[in-house]
Order: structure tokens, then C-alpha cells, then sequence
């Protein structure tokens, strides 16, 4: 098990640094998915062999068992039976890891090294994080064309062949803010809004490890990943970030020393100021999200208004996971980025109303035994995690991301390893 748990530190470090395997001229295999495949098959064998395999219980399993099993009704229903087959393996293939995720913490509690576990995946997101910031300040040394051309260069790599030409067809990378075109930090992650999914998932974690360890490196990594979340410049990432820091005060102002709740009054209060400072970036991106004469922002309106319309008329099992993009755009083909920008209103249009129900009742479930066990330091901040997770998804969907899904993942396999611990 020592092996298996060592495979899970080194997958979970992996995550944002994975590379594709050009596998055909339209499938790009990201390693991940190879890797998780082997670890769970590894497991499996080692598990039976030693008649010590786990099977995860609780809400939390059973919410998350129902809402894999709910999409792969779609098959019967869909207008494109192999998009929604792609689909369906994704989450099947990559979900399988939480089997592996739930009984390696159960392992790990018994050796004491829970800890490890978080600090692979936290080492990881500080090491992007700086690969992040490097990007985004070399555009001022070597010239923004430079660094974009480099970008693009080293995309089909990390992103594959087809999916690179998606992305660098249809790139978010670059940013207009008060006039100043820039290059947004993104790393190796194929554009900046799941980079900054990423983030905002991680960032906590380093602060839990800081609030267990008191060492000072997981403070500054903290912050790392913050700074380079604001430099993604994603509206949804700063507004998830809001969230998790509104949450955050409330979970811990009981618990806060007068001079901490003074300081935390203090920074309430410069961001505050912060926002009347004239051409400010950062509050500039912030602002144009409720700008009409943005014409991103009237896109956004209209992809809003189009999914709810679509809907309305697909109320109760949706058009099919993965059919929407064909539903509103007969010649769309599958690397088009045709979504509702709102990842509970893509659920909803794709798996009806009973998928979007339990999807929320999983989201909320987490919460819940996160909040019982608010007594012990990771759980207290995986729900500042999960609270940036949920105020960013209103405004993009990265469930489908090979660098997402496998935190979230993580994170579910977290609070059902809480859950089981409660009922035991």
C-alpha cells in the first residue's frame, strides 16, 4: 500500500504539469487518464489480493454513485450518441479514482500521513503558480509577441494536437484591461479560467497546511497561488475568491485573537479603498463583468438566456450530456466551445432537472460533513475550497477538465472519508 500511496502523491502532483499523447489525428490522450487507469487497476489487484478493499459508504458515495449513473441515461435520448459515449468515459474513467483516493486517506490515517496527500497537491499548484506568474511578468521584459509565440509553441505538448488547435483557435489568453492588451497567466493549463479553477481549489489547502505545520514556506505558497490567480484576470475566479473569503472570515472570526480580527477589519477595508483607486486592473476586469457595453459580457447574456430557453424545453432529463453545442448549432463539431458559461445551468440543460438536483445535493452534502468536522484543520478549509469552487462555476464549467476534475474528485473522496469517519 506504501507503493500505492506514493503513485497517489505523484499523480496528485502531476495534475497541472500532465502532457497529451498524440493517439490520432483527432484524440489527444492526456497522461493523466493513462495514469489514473494504472493506479486503479494496480490497486484493484493489490486490494483483492489482500481482501482489504474498501468500498466507500455514506451520502456522499451514494450522491456521487447517482449522479455518474443518471448521465449515461443520455445514451437513449441524445442527437449524438458519440459525444455523449466521450463524455460518459471521461467521467467513468477519471471518476474511478475516487475508489483509490478514499482508500489510500483511510491508509494514510493509519500511518499519519494525511498530510502528505495535501502537500503533493499543494507543492504542485505552487510550482505552476510560479511557472504562472514567470509568464505573465516576462511579457514586460521579452515582449508580449514573444512570450504568446513561445505559448503557442509548447500548447500541442501539454494539450495534444486537435485540442491545441481548439484552444489556440478559440483562446481566451490575451486581455484588454483600461486599454493594455496582456497576456493572462495561464502556465500549462489551456486557457486562464481553469488555471484559475485550479487555484482557487488548491489555494486553501496551502493555508491548512500553514495553520498545522506553522511553517512559514506554505504561507508564501498561499499566497503564490493567489497572486497568480488574480494574473489569470478570470471574473469568475476573483468572484469565487470573494466568496471563499467571506466564508472564510465567518468560519474563523469566532476563533480569530483580537489582533488578528483587527487585521482581518484592516484588509476588509484596504480592499474596499482598493476599489475607488482609478485604472486599477485588477478592479477594472472585476467591473466590466457587469458591463453591457462589454461585448463579452452581452455574449455571456445571450449564452444565458439561450441554455435557459433550451432549458425550458428539455426541463426534467435535458438534451443529453455532451449534445447541447449540437442542439443550438447543428454544424458545431465536438472541440467547439459552446456552452452556458454556467456550469449548474450546462448541468441542468444537459441532465434535466434530476441532475442538476443531485448535483447540488452532492455540493451540499460535502459542506455539510465538512462543517461537522470543522473541529480539524482540512475540512474547515475544504469548505473555503468547495465555497470558491461553487461562486466560479456560476460563471464557467470545468467539470470536464482533465486538471479539474481529478481535484474535485479529491476533495469528494476528502469528505467522504470525514463521512465514514463521523459514522464510525
Amino acid at each position: 500500500m506504501k507503493l500505492i500511496q506514493n503513485f497517489t502523491q505523484f499523480l496528485l502532483f502531476l495534475i497541472p504539469f500532465q502532457f497529451a499523447l498524440n493517439i490520432g489525428s483527432t484524440i489527444d490522450l492526456a497522461i493523466i487518464r493513462v495514469a489514473i487507469i494504472a493506479l486503479f487497476l494496480i490497486y484493484l489487484t493489490v486490494a483483492l489480493y489482500k481482501k482489504n478493499l474498501i468500498i466507500p459508504k455514506g451520502l456522499i458515495a451514494l450522491f456521487s454513485f447517482l449522479f455518474i449513473f443518471w448521465t449515461t441515461f443520455s445514451i437513449f435520448y441524445t442527437p449524438v450518441l458519440s459525444w455523449t459515449l466521450r463524455k460518459i468515459i471521461f467521467l467513468i474513467f477519471i471518476g474511478i479514482i475516487f475508489l483509490v483516493f478514499t482508500n489510500i486517506l483511510n491508509y494514510a490515517k493509519k500511518e499519519n500521513k494525511i498530510d502528505s496527500l495535501i502537500k503533493y497537491l499543494v507543492a504542485g499548484s505552487i510550482l505552476v503558480s510560479l511557472i504562472g506568474i514567470i509568464q505573465f511578468f516576462s511579457q514586460f521584459i521579452l515582449g508580449l509577441n514573444t512570450i504568446l509565440n513561445l505559448w503557442t509553441a509548447i500548447a500541442p505538448f501539454f494539450l495534444g494536437n486537435s485540442f491545441s488547435e481548439a484552444v489556440i483557435g478559440y483562446n481566451s489568453w490575451l486581455v484588454n484591461v483600461a486599454g493594455v492588451n496582456l497576456i493572462r497567466a495561464t502556465a500549462f493549463f489551456p486557457d486562464p479560467h481553469i488555471f484559475s479553477f485550479y487555484c482557487g481549489l488548491t489555494a486553501p489547502f496551502s493555508l491548512a497546511l500553514f495553520s498545522k505545520t506553522k511553517k512559514y514556506f506554505w504561507l508564501l505558497g498561499f499566497f503564490t497561488i493567489i497572486l497568480v490567480d488574480l494574473l489569470t484576470f478570470t471574473r469568475g475566479g476573483y468572484f469565487g475568491l470573494l466568496v471563499g473569503f467571506t466564508v472564510g472570515i465567518i468560519l474563523f472570526w469566532s476563533q480569530l485573537k483580537t489582533f488578528h480580527k483587527h487585521l482581518a477589519t484592516l484588509f476588509i477595508i484596504l480592499f474596499i479603498l482598493i476599489l475607488f483607486i482609478p485604472n486599477n486592473f485588477f478592479i477594472n476586469r472585476f467591473q466590466s463583468s457587469f458591463d453591457q457595453s462589454d461585448n463579452s459580457v452581452n455574449l455571456r447574456l445571450e449564452l444565458l438566456s439561450e441554455a435557459w430557453q433550451t432549458v425550458q424545453e428539455n426541463l426534467f432529463v435535458g438534451v443529453g450530456l455532451g449534445a447541447y453545442p449540437k442542439v443550438v448549432n447543428p454544424q458545431a463539431d465536438y472541440r467547439m466551445p459552446i456552452y452556458a458559461h454556467n456550469t449548474y445551468l450546462d448541468i441542468w440543460v444537459e441532465l434535466g432537472l434530476i441532475g442538476f438536483l443531485l448535483f447540488l445535493i452532492l455540493l451540499f452534502t460535502l459542506l455539510i460533513i465538512f462543517y461537522k468536522n470543522r473541529e480539524k484543520t482540512f475540512p474547515k478549509f475544504a469548505i473555503i475550497s468547495l465555497s470558491i469552487f461553487m461562486g466560479h462555476l456560476i460563471f464557467d464549467t470545468p467539470i470536464f477538465s482533465v486538471h479539474i476534475f481529478p481535484v474535485f474528485i479529491f476533495i469528494v473522496a476528502l469528505g467522504s472519508f470525514y463521512e465514514n469517519e463521523i459514522s464510525n
